[in-house]
């Protein structure tokens, strides 16, 4: 089913009264306008687990007298190639079980990113670094010098690719030879790459090495991962995959 199709799907399923559930990754925490009534869902850091909270009751038209978020705090995907895994501990470290005011979620933030809990950390480094950098970058210091590489590893955090499961190579492959074949047709060509990019979603760039040896097509940013897809779980990385870090992400 399209993107759009399953969006569409989604907010009107929210907005009646029909009775269900649905199962997201974590984009949905930041990218639709959801009111649920309750929320299940895997431990997260601060921030994300907040932010997630805001799709349970949005509307602020429910009785909010008992708790309507459960959190799942044990063997938690996502620790290591999503989320840093001190934020992950020092999230779970400074949880309470109740009602949450925002004085404690402002509280519960502090704690976790607060200097004094980061300093000396990997994150800690890599954020003075990156301040530094971007110091640097007003300052006219070294800004001149700076490589591409050294920048893209600064911020590798939030330097996404597109990428497709290796299983959809056939049906992508098909599509590109159209894609080729329509040169001079903008409209064609762009119905068709938009066609190509329903079999993609994006993942950290940091997190698969060596992705030349992958791209799709020399002129397209895309590239084939290995993995194991189904509508029902989604994507799952494997550990063989040539990739930074063994841990599956989701």
């Amino acid at each position: 089913m399209p993107k759009v199709d399953i969006l569409i799907e989604i907010m009107e399923f929210f907005n009646s009264q029909e009775k269900g559930f649905w199962i997201t990754t974590q984009l949905a925490e930041v990218s639709l306008d959801l009111d649920a009534d309750y929320l299940f869902t895997e431990l997260s850091t601060a921030d994300s687990l907040i932010q997630r909270m805001g799709r349970c009751n949005r509307k602020g038209q429910k009785s909010t007298d008992e708790p309507n978020v459960f959190v799942f705090t044990r063997d938690c995907s996502g620790v290591g190639p999503v989320y840093y895994k001190h934020l992950h501990e020092s999230t779970l470290k400074n949880l309470i079980d109740g009602l949450w005011d925002w004085d404690f979620k402002w509280e519960l933030v502090e704690k976790v990113y607060s200097e004094s809990a980061l300093y000396g950390t990997k994150y800690w480094e890599r954020f003075k670094k990156a301040e530094s950098y971007i110091k640097s970058l007003w300052e006219g210091a070294d800004s001149l010098i700076r490589s591409k590489s050294e920048a893209q590893d600064l911020f590798r955090d939030i330097n996404a690719v597109q990428v497709i499961p290796n299983q959809f190579k056939e049906e992508v492959e098909s599509l590109l030879q159209e894609w080729e074949r329509a040169k001079g047709d903008f409209v064609r060509r762009a119905k068709l790459l938009s066609n190509i990019l329903e079999y993609s979603f994006s993942l950290p760039a940091w997190s698969i090495k060596e992705l030349e040896k992958q791209k799709v097509h020399d002129r397209l940013g895309i590239y084939y991962i290995e993995g194991d897809y189904s509508e029902g779980t989604g994507f799952v990385l494997k550990p063989t995959a040539d990739t930074e870090q063994v841990e599956n992400i989701f």
